[in-house]
């Protein structure tokens, strides 16, 4: 079972990023809320139930409330952990490790968080479950298994190379698969838990955010880049995704960097 696909997010707790020295042993009797653990740099094994978790920069970690467990740290280093509380529906029992491909997107969505904390603006509560579910989704689509279904391959492939055209479409898609669009909307419901569509536009807004984070170019021209027919449409998909608009999130984005 995938646990991040099951999570409902009651409450935000602490960010904290928890120093370790190789050598140190730290014994938790009962933990008091759940957790995701990042690795700035470092390793670390959790010791639960007689099973071995690791924690370095290649893998996440879900710690799980009111468990009793054991840490090791085996290389020094720096460990992002979010706390956060689930309604009472929630109650894993077990670690459970991912295996990330890159840590820099959650690196930057855990000092959003941060700086969300500190402001706290009346909006702030709001704007930090957002940045956390999308911290969730990640993980939930990196814990699914490696395979993809090989008929789906030629329409991942025709998102990625197409991403900035405004004319992406079900059709194009269904029909470089050869298959139907019924299928197709079915194939990657049972993948990736999401239609194609929406498939789409987490792509492309991830693509904008990087834009907007790492570039000057105007707002415009991230729409364009991003396969948006119009500053309107873009703007409104990305503020119904992050909870910002394009100018919000770079102007966050640059301060995060000051």
């Amino acid at each position: 079972m995938n646990p991040f696909e099951k999570i409902t997010v009651s409450n935000i707790g602490s960010l904290t990023t928890v120093p370790r020295s190789k050598g140190e042993v730290y014994h938790v009797t009962q933990r008091t809320s759940y957790a995701i653990s990042f690795c700035l740099s470092g390793k670390i094994t959790y010791v639960h139930n007689g099973k071995h978790f690791v924690s370095d920069p290649e893998h996440a970690i879900l710690l799980p409330m009111d468990q009793e467990y054991e840490l090791h740290c085996t290389a020094s280093g720096e460990f992002p952990v979010i706390n956060f509380y689930c309604t009472d529906d929630y109650r894993p029992n077990e670690f459970f490790t991912v295996a990330i491909s890159n840590i820099e997107p959650y690196l930057n969505d855990y000092e959003t968080l941060q700086h969300l904390a500190m402001l706290r603006k009346n909006d702030y509560r709001v704007k930090s479950l957002a940045v956390l579910y999308d911290i969730i989704s990640r993980l939930a689509a990196e814990a699914k298994p490696a395979s993809l279904n090989p008929v789906l391959a030629p329409a991942i492939e025709y998102i990625e190379e197409n991403i900035d055209k405004a004319d992406l479409s079900l059709t194009a898609l269904a029909n470089v698969s050869r298959i139907s669009e019924v299928y197709l909307r079915r194939l990657f419901n049972r993948e990736f838990g999401i239609s194609p569509k929406q498939y789409i536009t987490r792509l492309r807004i991830s693509r904008a955010k990087q834009l907007l984070k790492n570039s000057g170019i105007p707002i415009g021209q991230v729409a364009e880049n991003c396969g948006y027919s119009s500053v309107y449409h873009f703007s409104r998909a990305f503020k119904t995704s992050t909870c910002y608009t394009p100018s919000e999130y770079r102007s966050q984005q640059s301060q995060l960097m000051l």
